[in-house]
C-alpha cells in the first residue's frame, strides 16, 4: 500500500505512485485544499480513483490491521455470469492492467466495459487509477 500526503502535479511522488500502480499495489491518497499546489498531485490521484484517506482509521483499514477488515485477498467472489468470472479469475491471478484484462478475457471492447462496470457498481472490483484494477 502506497500512500501520499502531499504531492505536485510534477512530482516524482506522482510516478512512484505509477510504479505501485504497475506492482499491483493499492494506491492511497489525503486529500489537499484545492488552492495548494503541494495538494494537487494528491487530489490529482483521487480523482484518478486512488483510495481515500481522512482517518487513521481508514489507513488501518487499507493495511487490513482492523479487526473483521477483510481484504481483497481474503475475499472470494465468484461472478454472475461467465464474463463477470474470467475478468475476476484474471484479477485472482494479479493481473491489473485493464487492457491486459480485456486482452486475456477475450471480451470486445464493449462487453469487457460493460461487465467490468457492472462488478464496479456491485462493489466487487473497484479502479485504482490509470486503468488498474483491484478485487474490493
Amino acid at each position: 500500500v502506497l500512500i501520499v500526503v502531499e504531492a505536485a502535479t510534477k512530482s516524482g511522488t506522482l510516478h512512484t505512485a505509477n510504479f505501485a500502480l504497475e506492482q499491483g499495489r493499492t494506491v492511497c491518497a489525503v486529500p489537499g485544499n484545492i488552492t495548494n499546489l503541494q495538494s494537487a498531485g494528491c487530489n490529482q490521484l483521487l480523482k484518478q480513483g486512488a483510495t481515500l484517506i481522512t482517518s487513521a482509521q481508514d489507513v488501518l483499514l487499507e493495511l487490513g490491521l482492523v479487526e473483521g477488515a477483510a481484504t481483497a485477498q481474503t475475499q472470494l467472489v465468484f461472478g454472475d455470469t461467465p464474463e463477470e468470472e474470467a475478468i475476476l479469475e484474471l484479477l485472482r491471478s494479479g493481473i491489473r492492467d485493464g487492457f491486459e484484462l480485456q486482452q486475456r478475457s477475450g471480451l470486445d471492447a464493449a462487453m469487457f466495459n460493460q461487465t467490468l462496470t457492472m462488478l464496479e457498481l456491485r462493489a466487487i472490483v473497484r479502479p485504482l487509477g490509470a486503468n488498474q484494477w483491484s478485487l474490493q
